[in-house]
């Protein structure tokens, strides 16, 4: 029979838990305030350039679609991933939440 790893349980037998913690500290944390940063800088430019032109222009409605565009993609993709990881697992037999 094949044996069918997870991502998860291939890092539990390659990184001791330890190490994982570490790296989730000083890593993950950097980067998720790195992404947070970056997500929030727009709107700080935004800030700056309604002293100059105040008006809502064609180009502010083309970046609001593009923006909106990417949201609605990552919420699509995160429902394909959703399904995906669920679907045979059982769960909707077993009434209680995976």
């Amino acid at each position: 029979m094949l044996n069918i790893y997870t991502s998860r349980e291939i890092i539990r037998k390659q990184v001791p838990a330890w190490a994982f913690h570490i790296f989730n500290w000083t890593f993950i944390s950097f980067i998720q305030s790195v992404l947070l940063f970056l997500i929030a800088a727009p709107v700080y430019v935004v800030l700056l350039t309604t002293q100059f032109e105040p008006d809502f222009s064609g180009a502010d409605m083309a970046y609001v679609l593009f923006e909106l565009g990417l949201i609605g993609i990552e919420i699509i993709a995160d429902q394909q991933q959703w399904g995906k990881k669920h679907r045979g697992s059982g769960c909707e037999s077993r009434n209680r939440a995976c």
